[in-house]
């Protein structure tokens, strides 16, 4: 067994995720470089890798991906920590230029915005929120569907029916228990944490993100990209197990 590799951040640490990272110094995951000049806090520590609060526990954060954030750029972000969004907002979009709004029922795509139609009478229809990235990153122009928004989060993982959001059926916890990691009798990130610790971290990051792919297929609804995407990652283990 490998030795416990010392983390240089913990738990409540306030970080950046580094600006000009390539894709290869991202393990070759496009999907996390969009977090590129994000900052979030750590949530969860483990041998080589962090969970952070700005991906819904969805990937593994290393060392080298990441740098503390200096008291100076704290107070110069204040103006992120409060974002209030009006209580009858029941879905999110992102127009084409990169602006976030709120609407009070599903809108629909067009060619640069995402609007309701003219029948709908009232005034609580939809609200311009902010321009800003750095809030809901994960609600792009490129979605195919508006996301579903209730009590501070985005429900992304389960299916919504019709428009109504505001029932008093629980909402997951995206943050600690994700619904698609919930379908076992077992945690799968205690897995992923047993197996990649046997491994250096270079090698050990495709590993964890090959499990994370398999464990997470079934229940996604694109399950052959994501077996693909394991397999991808998988020969990148190997290669680098070839290459040391």
């Amino acid at each position: 067994m490998r030795g416990v590799v010392e983390m240089r951040f913990k738990v409540g640490d306030k970080v950046r995720i580094i600006k000009n990272g390539t894709l290869e110094d991202f393990c070759e995951v496009y999907d996390m470089l969009e977090f590129r000049g994000l900052e979030a806090t750590v949530e969860a520590v483990f041998d080589q890798s962090y969970h952070l609060t700005v991906d819904n526990h969805e990937w593994y954060w290393m060392d080298e991906l990441l740098e503390p954030v200096e008291e100076e750029a704290k107070m110069e972000d204040k103006k992120y920590i409060k974002f209030d969004i009006p209580e009858w907002v029941n879905w999110l979009a992102r127009d084409k230029n990169g602006g976030l709004y709120g609407y009070s029922t599903i809108p629909e795509k067009f060619e640069t915005i995402w609007g309701v139609s003219d029948d709908i009478i009232g005034d609580r229809l939809l609200v311009f929120l902010t321009e800003d990235l750095n809030h809901y990153p994960q609600v792009k122009w490129e979605d195919e569907e508006p996301k579903a928004y209730k009590d501070g989060i985005t429900v992304t993982d389960i299916e919504v029916l019709g428009e109504d959001v505001s029932d008093d059926t629980p909402e997951p916890d995206m943050v600690n228990t994700p619904p698609h990691y919930k379908q076992y009798s077992f945690e799968p990130i205690d897995i992923i944490t047993e197996v990649v610790k046997e491994y250096p971290p270079e090698i050990g990051f495709h590993i964890g993100t090959t499990l994370k792919y398999l464990f997470r297929s079934p229940f996604k609804g694109k399950q052959q990209e994501d077996l693909a995407k394991a397999e991808y990652y998988l020969q990148r283990a190997n290669k680098e197990l070839e290459e040391s």
